[in-house]
């Protein structure tokens, strides 16, 4: 037990380390600059019905494939200085154990991961203070947004899908979401440190920009990519093509439950853990590529 409690503890230092930094700093102030670009039409919309809305709009984001790619190349930037090692690793590696490292840094990735999605679900609340009700469910604002046509004389850039509302409570669109989103962002991260260690930073961030655009490539080919959607972690994050009750994700032909979704997504990070541990064990440090 004292030593899982101090590999936890290990694991929140690094944590808090890469969370409270000028790096998610800078990332957050970017997004903050994204989301005044893609909710102002909205807020605007707000203050002309004088009406609260229902803060929970950050699913009906990630339907948008541009803040769908803008938001993923965050996180690949989030993650870009993967492998992680600074001047200091080296100590830190003879005092912790190399396998107590690897640990540590892959618990301080999942960590991360959900910590930026729960940030980036917040941050939409707070644009829209203090005009917003929880009471209400999806409230009449966002009904009207679905129903209607109003969001294009308000030059609102994203939909809001009726699919979602039809489909989901707020609590259950924002637990899926929530869910997705950090798996799919711990497997962006992983796969990072992953590459760094074995290629290079380079290779790492070029692989995972790969994974951020094929959602644009599979929207703009349609059904001659189908096939796209099962290696597409990225396109899950879109909940409107995702049903917890049915089938699941319907797309081009394809058809992928929540269940495909998170045991894929499961057993890839598995994997990807494995092989960074053995990389770990067996890497000379002073090797290790800083590009």
């Amino acid at each position: 037990m004292n030593k899982i409690g101090t590999q936890l503890k290990f694991s929140w230092r690094l944590f808090v380390d890469r969370t409270v930094s000028v790096r998610m700093l800078t990332l957050l102030l970017l997004l903050g600059f994204v989301y005044h670009i893609f909710l102002s039409p909205l807020n605007s919309f707000l203050k002309s019905v004088q009406y609260p809305i229902c803060p929970c709009v950050f699913p009906f984001l990630l339907s948008d494939i541009y803040f769908l790619i803008l938001f993923m190349s965050a996180a690949v930037s989030y993650f870009s200085d993967a492998p992680f090692m600074k001047s200091w690793t080296m100590y830190q590696v003879i005092r912790t154990g190399r396998v107590r490292w690897a640990l540590g840094q892959i618990e301080a990735i999942i960590l991360s991961s959900f910590a930026f999605v729960i940030l980036a679900v917040s941050m939409t609340g707070i644009v829209f203070l203090p005009d917003i009700t929880l009471s209400e469910g999806w409230g009449k604002v966002l009904y009207t947004l679905a129903m209607t046509g109003i969001s294009g004389e308000f030059d609102i850039p994203f939909s809001i899908s009726y699919e979602i509302i039809s489909r989901y409570t707020v609590w259950e669109a924002l637990g899926v979401t929530i869910l997705i989103s950090g798996m799919v962002i711990t497997f962006i991260g992983l796969l990072m440190f992953c590459v760094s260690l074995i290629g290079s930073r380079l290779w790492a961030n070029m692989l995972a920009m790969l994974f951020v655009v094929i959602p644009m490539v599979q929207l703009n080919l349609g059904r001659a990519a189908a096939g796209l959607a099962y290696i597409s972690p990225v396109s899950w994050m879109n909940l409107s093509q995702l049903d917890i009750r049915s089938a699941g994700i319907r797309g081009a032909g394809n058809t992928l439950s929540l269940g495909y979704c998170t045991a894929a997504l499961g057993i890839t990070c598995l994997l990807l853990s494995i092989v960074i541990i053995w990389k770990i064990r067996t890497a000379d440090f002073q090797m290790v590529k800083d590009d």
